[in-house]
């Protein structure tokens, strides 16, 4: 008996060219062109130890969460561009190049303060870098008449630190809730905080007491030579304009 071939049938050639199929891709279709997307973000601090700047093939946003943490700049990208639910970018392989984080990066912090007590049972939320959730995860909590501040305080901390995917961790000291990111450097400044009062105070009052940016430059040399003659179409730069020149050194600038 003769054996079964597992060779791509000569229909389908010009559509696979470029690819390999890795688990965790189960679109049927894929682009005609060998695109592949490069990402350079930074993982969170409590996945540093023993981060390397390697580059890594990952196939979804969990895998991203695991390996680099929940919340963190490359978990962010990932959610984007592999969904809970939808293709996202199917199955264009996305390559990761961490960063780590420079020795004397800094994390963000903004404290806010609570004032009370609450005269009604009411539903506040925080919106946290514009979102009121993450994966279906709200940032919500609900307010009982003559909760004191330092109640409600903790309330705020609980609903954040319950979203798994959050990219702030929260902490309490009496009637103020800390809000640290879980990454150190210069784009976690970017970190933006508002409260959701549902059009109804309840009593209470919150406000911004202090507010300190983090800082710390990341290398991409190390991630820019892992390039090597790999082929790329498309880069995903989590670090703005302050790395456009660096990039556009290594790959030239369009005419």
């Amino acid at each position: 008996m003769g054996s079964i071939s597992t060779a791509v049938g000569l229909e389908r050639r010009s559509r696979v060219s470029g690819y390999k199929i890795k688990k965790g891709f189960f679109s049927n279709d894929t682009e005609n062109l060998p695109q592949v997307i490069a990402i350079f973000a930074e993982a969170n601090s409590a996945n540093q130890a023993g981060l390397t700047t390697d580059k890594i093939e990952v196939t979804s946003a969990k895998e991203a969460a695991v390996k680099f943490g929940y919340g963190s700049p490359i978990h962010q990208i990932l959610r984007v561009l592999r969904p809970i639910s939808g293709d996202g970018v199917g199955g264009i392989p996305t390559v990761v190049y961490p960063q780590v984080s420079d020795g004397a990066a800094t994390a963000t912090v903004r404290t806010w303060t609570i004032t009370g007590p609450a005269t009604a049972n009411v539903t506040h939320g925080v919106i946290i870098n514009g979102r009121d959730n993450v994966d279906f995860q709200p940032y919500t909590y609900s307010v009982t008449i003559d909760d004191t501040a330092a109640q409600i305080a903790q309330k705020v901390a609980d609903s954040i630190n319950g979203v798994l995917s959050a990219p702030v961790l929260a902490t309490v000291s009496g009637d103020t809730v800390v809000l640290t990111t879980k990454w150190k450097g210069s784009t976690s400044a970017q970190l933006n905080v508002v409260f959701d009062l549902n059009d109804t105070p309840g009593g209470l009052g919150y406000s911004e007491t202090a507010s300190v940016d983090g800082g710390g430059d990341v290398d991409l040399s190390a991630s820019l030579n892992n390039i090597s003659d790999d082929w790329v179409t498309c880069v995903v730069n989590s670090y703005g304009e302050s790395k456009l020149a660096v990039f556009e050194q290594f790959n030239g600038k369009p005419d």
